[in-house]
C-alpha cells in the first residue's frame, strides 16, 4: 500500500524532497501514534507541513481525515491517492485554522505556529468539537511557547486529562477527554 511506503520513507528518513531539519522529531513519533490511536475514526490535523504526521494519521486508516494548512508544502495528490487506496476520506483545506470551522471529530492534532496566543485561540475555537484526543507536537517549553497556550486554555477545561507528555527534542503531548 502506498501509505505504508510513505510511512516507511519517513521512518527511515529516505523520503525524497523533504527538509529533514524542519521535520524535527516527528518521524520518531510515528510508532507511538500507530500504537496509541488505533481505532480512531475521525481525525483533523492542523499543520501537515511536508506530511510526516499526515502519513502517520492516514496509516491508522480512519474513516475521515481532514488536514488544514496556510500554504501547500504537502504533496496533496500523493496523500489523496494514499488515503483513497485504504478507504480514507481525505480533505485538504488551505486556510488559517483559527478562522475556519471544523466538523466534530475524535482527534485533533495541532502542529502549527508554536505560540501561546495561537495555540490558545486554536483550542478556544475548536476543542469543543473534539470527543477523545487533543494531540500536540512541539510542546518542549525550552524551544516553543505551545505549552503556555495549552495551559492557559486547560485551566478552564478540566474534562481534559493528561494521557502522555514528554519534552524530548521537540516534545509531544496528548490530552484525553473524560466526562465531568
Amino acid at each position: 500500500m502506498l501509505i505504508d511506503k510513505i510511512v516507511e520513507s519517513f521512518k527511515n528518513r529516505t523520503r525524497p524532497n523533504i527538509k529533514w531539519k524542519m521535520v524535527g522529531d516527528m518521524y520518531r513519533r510515528i510508532n507511538f501514534i500507530q500504537q496509541t490511536f488505533t481505532g480512531v475514526q475521525t481525525i483533523t490535523e492542523f499543520g501537515p507541513f511536508q506530511g510526516c504526521s499526515t502519513a502517520a494519521w492516514i496509516s491508522l486508516r480512519p474513516k475521515k481525515f481532514v488536514t488544514v494548512d496556510r500554504g501547500v508544502s504537502l504533496d496533496v495528490p500523493v496523500f489523496q491517492e494514499a488515503a483513497e487506496e485504504v478507504g480514507v476520506s481525505f480533505k485538504f483545506i488551505i486556510g488559517n485554522d483559527i478562522e475556519i470551522d471544523i466538523e466534530p471529530c475524535e482527534l485533533l492534532f495541532i502542529d502549527t505556529m508554536h505560540t501561546e496566543d495561537h495555540t490558545f485561540n486554536e483550542l478556544q475555537r475548536h476543542a469543543d468539537k473534539i470527543s477523545k484526543y487533543l494531540v500536540f507536537h512541539d510542546v518542549n517549553p525550552n524551544r516553543f511557547n505551545t505549552l503556555k497556550g495549552i495551559n492557559k486554555w486547560w485551566v478552564n477545561h478540566l474534562e481534559w486529562h493528561l494521557k502522555y507528555q514528554d519534552f524530548e527534542d521537540c516534545g509531544f503531548m496528548v490530552l484525553e477527554k473524560h466526562s465531568q
